[in-house]
Formats: C-alpha cells, structure tokens, sequence
C-alpha cells in the first residue's frame, strides 16, 4: 500500500469534513464555497481511494459526499441566498 497516497487521502477526508463543518457557522454567501470546497476534497479522496483498491473506502465516500450535498440542499432555502 502506497504510505504516501494514504497520507493525502487522510488529509482530503480531514479538509472535506472541516468545509462541511464550516457550512454551520458560515454566512450564507459562503455557504456555497464551503460545499464545493468540502465536494471538491471528497472527489480527490475517491479518485486515491480507487487507485488505491479501496472500494469500501470509496463508497463511504461517496455516502458522505452525498450528505453533503444533501444538507447543502437543504440549508440552501431562498431566505439565505
């Protein structure tokens, strides 16, 4: 198992979830940047994870990057654009 290609995907798992932690606290101009930042991080982590065999990995990825998306929806009503 590549030593290093772990590291980053740890690394883009820690960034995805602090976006997502910041789409809380944010103002509602930035909640948009911060879900993109956090889906961004996710899609790079499921790319490793794939090169990496991690099929397991990746699809819990991909549930977390569709929470994300969901709650964006859902913190996204008309009052806060």
């Amino acid at each position: 198992m590549d030593n290093e290609k772990l590291k980053e995907l740890e690394e883009l798992k820690a960034k995805a979830e602090f976006f997502y932690s910041q789409m809380y606290d944010c103002k509602s101009y930035e909640l948009k940047d911060f879900k993109d930042d956090a889906s961004s991080c996710f899609s790079q982590a499921i790319v490793i994870a794939e090169e990496l065999g991690l099929s397991d990995e990746v699809k819990q990825l991909q549930e977390r990057s569709e929470h994300v998306r969901n709650v964006y929806n859902q913190m996204n009503i008309p009052s806060r654009r």
